[in-house]
């Protein structure tokens, strides 16, 4: 009897253990994030989210930055919450809601035990608040200059902060200095020299481990944490060092006729933070290259240029050649356009052909191709629309300004043309493609010639004065100039000239400057029945002048000359008194702010 009851009461004591187990249930706990800002700029504000493991069956919570998560379902009783911890960041208090819940704590590795109560529903819900701050360290940026090179300006820098903590900066240093220090998240940071660049070494002290590529120009390093607020002792540096780049350009003749010196232009612009670059004047030969001197003289002699640097190249033209290819090596460093010489109508005053490239390290070479061209032909024309006498012939002397030497003379009737042939022997009569040609007409007594010169095709006129026009020279077709005379009207003196010096000066005025009419119809002396037909700007021997050409009944009309800038603005004005009927020429007093010569009948 007394072993049966010995036996119930061990059941009895074993259901009455194993009772408060079954009994346990379910509660709720909720984790609300907070980080006010950091020593450095951005603090943790731009660190999204935060990742926190809840035991009891509450798993892997990602918390938004200053914000709460939903509520967590757990097994009620003791909880335990860890959050994930990073470099750049640490736990500087956990608190509950209510405060009776928290367990335990320890900020240093952001662990808090919470006793959660069961709960039917989210009523009793536990709320965990921990309070991160940002880890702060310092990096320092240097930027120099290779043992072979002389860069000036300065170099642009990004920082990128540890993964999650959405950190990134940026610095200027200018070469041969080094940043002020820069407070960053501790941890993995990258340092990385904005493209374009020509970096040869990286250095890193205090930065261990870290990782350097010269290809990317980046430097992956460790930022230990300052070892008080703003004790730098501990900041890891970052020396980055460049050095300057070459540009190269060939000449490559593709038949033997290219046998002349090329001239090349080289105008350049440097990236951001980059210095002026003066425009540079190379000389090449057939079947020979050419480096460019740089801006930058290097301590062993030698002359760079700036990774980076945009260059535009320029051909000067050669009569009888054309630029009929370009190549870039590397080829991705070409960023043009690209223009080769048009034919058959040529480039005069302009280059033959020009490209654009973008400098990378080590060497660019651009080379040019030229090809030699058929000459064209030229043909002066005495205009039958004129009023001359039939049977008058009039002179005219040709002059090759490019290439120089050149010259011949040529009679033309009224109404007719004649060819012109080029003196030079071998030459078959042709003038040579892209040739400037100036043809200066003989002055009559009494045959004035009347402005303008007209030029077939157009596009061949370069510049012309009374009596004299500059064109150049097209491949295999005919260049035409065609003059017009008309008999003097009585108040002339019955004479004419024409100019005897090149036309090379006498292109439209470099500031861009045009002639305007801005009045046809006029008063006056002139009469109602006068006319303001004609208005040119030209540029010769230095001066501007307006050819003007008024149509009257009146011998003379008044012309208000007015000079206007960009802004439409008078500068100055005046009037003055021409002859009708006839070109006339006007002087115009000249400054760089001139934009339009405004003529008006007064």
């Amino acid at each position: 009897m007394k072993k049966a009851l010995l036996g119930v009461a061990v059941i009895v004591g074993m259901m009455a253990f194993a009772a408060p187990a079954f009994a346990q249930g379910t509660g709720y706990i909720e984790i609300c994030k907070s980080s006010p800002a950091g020593a450095f700029p951005t603090g943790l504000s731009n660190t999204p989210s935060f990742t926190y493991t809840v035991s009891n069956g509450g798993g892997t919570v990602t918390v938004p930055n200053n914000s709460c998560s939903m509520p967590i379902r757990v097994t009620a009783g003791n909880v335990t919450v860890t959050e994930t911890l990073a470099a750049f960041f640490a736990v500087s208090s956990i608190t509950t809601s209510p405060g009776s819940a928290l367990v335990s704590s320890t900020v240093s590795t952001g662990t808090a035990v919470v006793s959660v109560p069961d709960s039917a529903d989210t009523s009793g819900t536990v709320v965990v608040n921990y309070r991160n701050v940002p880890v702060v360290g310092h990096i320092e940026v240097c930027k120099n200059n290779a043992a072979d090179a002389n860069l000036s300006g300065s170099f642009t820098f990004t920082i990128t902060g540890p993964t999650g903590s959405g950190f990134t900066a940026t610095t200027t240093v200018p070469i041969g200095h080094c940043s002020f220090p820069i407070a960053v998240p501790a941890g993995t940071n990258t340092v990385t020299e904005a493209a374009p660049n020509s970096v040869t070494s990286i250095t890193v002290q205090n930065g261990a481990p870290s990782t350097t590529n010269t290809a990317t120009a980046t430097a992956t390093v460790t930022v230990r944490p300052d070892v008080a607020p703003g004790d730098t002792s501990q900041e890891t540096i970052v020396t980055f060092v460049d050095e300057t780049v070459n540009l190269k350009i060939c000449k490559i003749a593709s038949d033997a006729g290219v046998t002349s010196p090329y001239t090349f232009t080289v105008s350049a612009t440097e990236p951001a933070g980059g210095n002026p670059v003066p425009n540079r004047t190379v000389i090449v030969l057939p079947g020979q290259c050419q480096l460019v001197p740089g801006p930058y003289t290097n301590p062993n002699g030698t002359s760079g240029w700036r990774s980076g640097t945009v260059v535009t190249i320029s051909e000067a033209a050669v009569p009888g050649t054309a630029v009929t290819a370009i190549t870039v090596a590397p080829a991705n460093r070409e960023i043009g356009p690209k223009v080769l010489s048009p034919l058959p109508n040529p480039t005069q005053p302009g280059p033959a052909g020009s490209d654009v490239v973008a400098l990378g390290s080590g060497e660019t070479q651009v080379n040019f191709t030229n090809d030699t061209k058929p000459g064209g032909t030229l043909k002066v024309c005495e205009s039958p629309d004129g009023k001359a006498p039939a049977g008058t012939n009039f002179t005219f002397r040709v002059v090759s300004v490019v290439p120089a030497g050149i010259s011949t003379t040529v009679t033309v009737p009224v109404g007719s043309c004649t060819l012109v042939p080029n003196p030079t022997a071998g030459s078959n009569g042709l003038w040579p493609y892209n040739a400037i040609v100036d043809i200066f007409q003989n002055a009559i007594s009494g045959l004035p010639p009347v402005a303008p010169v007209v030029v077939s095709p157009s596009a061949r006129l370069l510049a012309q004065a009374l009596g004299a026009v500059a064109v150049s020279i097209g491949s295999g077709d005919v260049t035409i100039a065609t003059f017009n005379n008309d008999p003097a009207d009585a108040s002339s003196n019955g004479s004419s000239s024409s100019s005897s010096a090149s036309l090379a000066a006498a292109a439209p005025s470099t500031a861009g400057a045009v002639a305007a009419i801005t009045g046809n119809a006029g008063a006056g002396s002139a009469g109602k029945a006068a006319q303001l037909r004609m208005a040119k700007l030209i540029k010769l021997h230095g001066a501007h002048y307006l050819v003007l050409r008024v149509a009257s009944s009146h011998r003379t009309a008044k012309i208000r000359v007015t000079e206007l800038n960009k802004h439409g603005l008078a500068i100055r004005s005046f009037v003055v008194t021409v002859k009708t009927n006839r070109a006339a020429t006007v002087h115009v007093p000249w400054s760089a702010n001139v934009k339009v010569v405004a003529s008006k009948l007064v």
